[in-house]
């Protein structure tokens, strides 16, 4: 942030109008959501009976997801391609109306609002010294907003800032350390524990399973390590859920963790507003789940079928690339209902407002962290929740 003219753009009432125009667009967001829905059950339903009349078996290897897709159209009757490609040119077409609708209600409502040159604003980036001149700015802005009512020059103040941050550390100690002696004078006394049944026992139960659960491939481990040839005496049931739930469990905690890093990275940018930092962390955490999830899928679920077949035939790539291709879209079949299923449950239960209700009563000392908490509760970072 260089240079401010008065003050930021936008007033309270363009931020009321801008909030009631994203809701707007949710709403018809979650419309075209619930119409795609409907159109991929009517399609499902549809192709349940097709496929017992016109699909192929599952002799052929058709199995599964794979019964509702275009792979498990028969050869002898094309024509039912129709019926996908309709479908999908038909929701596509509706997301479009919707978001076009909706843009041109955001347009609508900027023209209804208008811009005064008394509650506006204007933000000037620039690496340039020159500009810096008050009246070339007042001179090149005249005939702008009806002209400038005033100019603030932005200085560098990182000294004054890092003092800023030291007086709030000192200050949120001081409440820390006030409140601790507030708690402790007024609580009620107790009696000291009493150890009458049993002596307490210093041994940390959670300490002798801590290696089995760190455990995901435990007969690999074995052959490396065989100090460790009794996790296989463990019983049949445990060594399957270790091996496969564990896994999943530590990749989904790892995932949940790049938006953080990401945002922690943007930060360095030294962005001057925070419509800024969210756009360079959507764009940014896009291209990590367009890598991720639409790129690595794809490939490693069919590359090794694909690459099989073209190895025993190199003539029958095209017919290879067929069967298989078709198959690696399963994984987001699966992937999209996993995150719609866990995205309804989320936001039905308030899991971030819980988690910070909870942290709430466990960290939180001073009547100013418990306000600060619950001011951040509110805040929507949508640099993460557009692209997810």
């Amino acid at each position: 942030m260089n240079n401010i003219i008065d003050a930021f753009i936008t007033s309270g009432k363009a931020q009321k109008a801008q909030g009631q125009t994203f809701q707007s667009f949710l709403a018809s967001l979650a419309v075209s959501v619930v119409l795609c829905g409907f159109v991929t059950s009517v399609h499902v339903i549809f192709r349940a009976q097709w496929l017992r009349l016109y699909g192929k078996s599952e002799t052929v290897g058709v199995k599964g997801l794979d019964r509702l897709s275009f792979s498990n159209v028969g050869f002898s009757h094309p024509y039912l391609y129709w019926a996908h490609l309709v479908s999908a040119v038909f929701v596509a077409i509706s997301v479009c109306l919707i978001l076009q609708a909706e843009l041109r209600s955001y347009s609508r409502f900027e023209e209804s609002l208008g811009v005064q040159s008394t509650g506006s604003s204007i933000l000037i980036v620039s690496s340039s010294k020159k500009p810096l001149d008050p009246k070339a700015i007042r001179r090149h802005f005249s005939a702008m907003f009806g002209g400038v009512q005033g100019i603030t020059i932005n200085r560098d103040l990182r000294l004054l800032d890092a003092k800023i941050s030291r007086l709030d550390a000192w200050i949120a100690k001081l409440e820390a350390a006030e409140t601790e002696l507030v708690r402790k004078a007024s609580r009620s006394k107790g009696m000291p524990a009493q150890p009458l049944l049993a002596q307490h026992s210093f041994v940390l139960l959670w300490k002798r399973y801590l290696l089995e659960s760190a455990v995901s491939q435990i007969a690999y481990i074995v052959g490396i390590i065989p100090e460790l040839a009794w996790l296989e005496t463990l019983p049949s049931w445990m060594v399957p859920a270790i091996q496969g739930v564990l896994p999943p469990i530590m990749l989904a905690v790892w995932i949940s963790l790049v938006p953080m890093a990401v945002r922690v990275l943007v930060n360095f940018q030294k962005l001057h507003s925070h419509q800024a930092v969210e756009s360079s962390v959507q764009r940014l955490y896009f291209i990590f789940l367009f890598i991720q999830v639409f790129l690595v899928a794809s490939l490693s679920s069919s590359i090794t079928t694909v690459l099989a077949g073209l190895g025993s035939n190199a003539k029958s790539v095209p017919l290879v690339l067929a069967q298989n291709l078709p198959k690696a879209s399963n994984y987001f079949f699966s992937y999209f209902i996993l995150k719609a299923s866990s995205t309804i449950s989320i936001t039905l239960i308030c899991g971030e407002k819980l988690l910070n209700l909870l942290l709430s009563y466990i960290r939180d000392k001073t009547a100013r962290q418990k306000w600060t908490r619950s001011e951040a509760i509110n805040v929507k970072l949508w640099g993460t929740f557009v692209p997810d």
